[in-house]
């Protein structure tokens, strides 16, 4: 069993919104042609610039939208 700090749980959360918020626009907006895709975009960028010290879901949603974005 593994024991996570209540500051990796949290880290994990903000991930998981950031994540969730550019998901919900751009599948709002009638972006997302290919998930597989648009899951793997999504997902690099936030961990991307999580890993850099961002730590504001909506600038982390806002860069991964963009980030889908432009690969297609």
């Amino acid at each position: 069993m593994q024991c996570h700090s209540r500051a990796e749980v949290l880290r994990i959360d903000e991930v998981g919104r950031a994540y969730d918020i550019a998901w919900y626009f751009l599948e709002k907006t009638g972006e997302i042609k290919y998930p597989a895709t648009a899951h793997e975009a999504i997902l690099s960028s936030i961990v991307t610039n999580f890993q850099q010290g961002q730590r504001n879901k909506l600038i982390l949603a806002n860069k991964a939208i963009t980030a889908y974005q432009s690969t297609g």
